[in-house]
């Protein structure tokens, strides 16, 4: 889904930078690469499950499988809905005078940039919405230029007992499943919440993948399914792969953790406190003096700072500062520069 063939404006947070395990350490999977058969699999199994509920006359867990097969048929099967629409008028949305001078000189033009974010708005239900906008150098999101004021501040919102047109997915009674307080349960509800997990992460990706055939899709929040890698049960396809909730992860703050986490490991890869390491390649001429004069003042190490690594570097830095990473007082000397967290290293 991710490599893109088409030219694409502004920032954007790379998948390569998400965090594969979440706080509770459980593993994070998403399903967008669609193996063979991955989605006429999912439907064959909540078939099954389906009319297993059916025959008991009630929900075998705390979600209907039954209500979930009905909106994930319709999804498989491109039932129409108000957004799509809207997305095939999508020129009459453009600022046509900023994406001749932008887009519109790529080539090939660039894509239409769209947010998407994911929300619980009534009754537990899972609302998947779309709006013009993209992804600022300081990691907020705003409007996307490209994007009309028709298109910005008149987005459609619905009509009268419809669902809004920005909404790309709608599934209802999820939030149980999106808990943090996961119970094992017996075998065969372990085995039905791992096949509606499985289900309902597919349908996210998949309107995903349909989207980002059209616009260059940027995440604010995405739907992974959870992993605790050690079930045991032989009826779940994978004991290695048992996947037992879902979570809606926060990009931007999910992104702002790694960098953080990274800075903390700065010293001990670079051999120098990352002020230091800052103020020489700043004031340095070019990458190959920095380079040079880093090598000197480190102590220690792993990291082999050859001047293209020290660019890297300096920019993972400028992007710790921009995201707010070293925007905490006690982290600023007082001309505003941000100062060594690795302070008492040189005491």
């Amino acid at each position: 889904m991710y490599e893109r063939k088409t030219k694409t404006i502004g920032p954007r947070i790379s998948p390569a930078h998400w965090r594969t395990v979440n706080d509770q350490g459980l593993e994070r999977c998403e399903y967008s690469d669609f193996e063979p058969r991955l989605v006429t699999d999912m439907l064959h199994e909540l078939r099954i499950l389906a009319e297993e509920e059916r025959e008991r006359g009630r929900p075998i867990i705390e979600t209907s499988v039954r209500a979930l097969l009905d909106e994930v048929e319709a999804v498989v099967a491109g039932t129409p809905r108000g957004f799509d629409l809207w997305a095939s008028e999508t020129f009459l949305n453009t600022d046509m005078k900023f994406w001749k001078e932008h887009h519109g000189k790529l080539s090939p033009p660039a894509r239409h940039r769209l947010v998407v974010e994911c929300m619980f708005p009534t009754r537990g239900n899972l609302s998947v919405r779309v709006s013009p906008g993209t992804l600022s150098t300081i990691g907020t999101w705003t409007e996307a230029p490209e994007w009309s004021v028709r298109a910005s501040k008149v987005a459609p919102t619905g009509r009268i007992g419809a669902r809004p047109d920005v909404e790309v997915l709608y599934l209802r009674n999820l939030a149980p499943l999106f808990s943090p307080h996961l119970t094992e349960g017996r075998p065969y509800e372990r085995r039905v919440r791992h096949v509606v997990c499985k289900a309902v992460c597919t349908t996210f990706w998949l309107v995903m993948h349909r989207l980002d055939g059209v616009f260059d899709v940027h995440l604010d929040g995405y739907v992974a399914a959870l992993s605790a890698l050690d079930g045991e049960d032989p009826s779940i396809e994978s004991s290695k792969m048992e996947l037992i909730g879902l979570e809606v992860v926060d990009v931007v703050s999910d992104y702002r953790r790694n960098l953080a986490d990274r800075l903390q490991s700065f010293a001990l890869e670079t051999g120098l406190s990352a002020i230091d390491f800052w103020r020489i390649a700043t004031t340095a001429d070019s990458w190959e003096t920095a380079s040079k004069l880093l090598r000197q003042r480190r102590q220690g190490g792993s990291a082999d700072l050859v001047p293209t690594l020290v660019r890297d570097y300096h920019h993972f830095l400028k992007r710790t500062m921009d995201y707010g990473v070293w925007k905490e007082p006690q982290h600023l000397d007082p001309d505003g520069m941000p100062k060594s967290m690795f302070e008492d290293e040189d005491k």
